[in-house]
Parts: C-alpha cells; sequence; structure tokens
C-alpha cells in the first residue's frame, strides 16, 4: 500500500472520518473507500497534520477552525485488521473517541468498453474497508494494544473518569476483546430481504 496509518505519506484522516458512524446514527453507512481514487482527491483535501499521539505513535489530523478529526494505528491484529483509535471534536467540549477496525483489501471496479458494447471488471481499487467501530467515550484515555488478535482496552484514565463521572459499566476495567475468526463482509449474495 503506498500509503500508511504510521508514517508518511498518510492515509487522509478525511477518509477515515468518512468511514465513521455520526454521534446522533447507529450502525454503518459508509464502509468502504477506494484509495486510488481518493487520496489527493478534492473531496479527501486539506493539510494533514501530525503530532505524537496517546500511545506514542503519530496522531494523523485535519483541523477546521475549533474541529477537529484525527487517528493514530494502534496496530495490526494477525489476521490483517488495523486497529485505529479515532477521536473527532466537533468544535465544542467533547472529543469522542472510538476504535475502529479497517481492512485494506484489492478488487475490480468496472470499466466502459464502448467499441466492444461491454462493461466488465477492470479498474483496480484498494479499497479500505470498515469492519467495525467500538465507542469509547467522550474523553476516553486508557491502554490500548494489540496482541496477536487479541486486543487490550484497558479501563478509562480520562478526562471524566477521576472527576466523578459514570462512564459506562465496562470503563472501570481493562478488557481483552478477541477477534474471532471469520470475514464480516463474506455473506455477499446481493439479496436486500
Amino acid at each position: 500500500m503506498p500509503w500508511s496509518f504510521s508514517a508518511p505519506p498518510y492515509v487522509h484522516p478525511r477518509i477515515i472520518e468518512d468511514l465513521s458512524t455520526w454521534l446522533s446514527d447507529g450502525g454503518d453507512q459508509v464502509v468502504a473507500i477506494n484509495l486510488l481514487d481518493a487520496q489527493g482527491s478534492n473531496r479527501y483535501h486539506g493539510d494533514i497534520l501530525t503530532r505524537e499521539g496517546p500511545g506514542g505513535a503519530s496522531f494523523v489530523y485535519t483541523r477546521d477552525g475549533r474541529a477537529m478529526f484525527g487517528y493514530e494505528h494502534v496496530g495490526t491484529t494477525t489476521s490483517g485488521v488495523h486497529v485505529l483509535l479515532t477521536s473527532d471534536c466537533g468544535g465544542g467540549t467533547g472529543v469522542f473517541v472510538d476504535l475502529m477496525l479497517v481492512r485494506i483489501e484489492t478488487d475490480r471496479g468496472f470499466a466502459v468498453d464502448w467499441e466492444g458494447g461491454a462493461i466488465r471488471p477492470a479498474r483496480r481499487r484498494l479499497l479500505i474497508r470498515k469492519l467495525g467501530e467500538i465507542p469509547l467515550g467522550d474523553r476516553w484515555s486508557g491502554r490500548l494494544e494489540v496482541r496477536g488478535n487479541d486486543i487490550l482496552v484497558g479501563r478509562d484514565e480520562g478526562f471524566f473518569a477521576g472527576r466523578g463521572g459514570r462512564g459506562d459499566a465496562w470503563s472501570g476495567a481493562d478488557h481483552v476483546l478477541t477477534l474471532l475468526p471469520g470475514d464480516p463482509g463474506a455473506d455477499r449474495d446481493g439479496t436486500i430481504r
């Protein structure tokens, strides 16, 4: 892959932001973006900024006034899933932190052959596909580690943890989440029921 989550040239943070579920929504609306056409496009423009992230790796982000969105690469599981810590601030006091699980894969997009009168798979695409997102909370801060197919999510030590905030029931302890075998995109019969 010509771009990286952890070293220049970086995957543009606006691409990761487009994969994120809005706070006002649930589920997954955007699940894949073609990196070959997205990187450097007008849609995903703007300066890519970096600083040291909470885990010590590069935190890659964009700013628009007081609004900010960025990610830090936590690690890659044995099965090839990239774990990203995302941080989203719309300009107010909230900074909403999630874990996003993505995979990089190739496929072919259709191209039109006008002379031959056909539409056929021809264009190579490099997709970033969102497999899932785990909300951690407003200003969550804790230990994160990828070991094999395990993701360690440490207890919340962020802004609300020591200030009497209740947080989520799970946020007061360390948890190990195991990424089980199977491809969430494997059921592709194309039927909508």
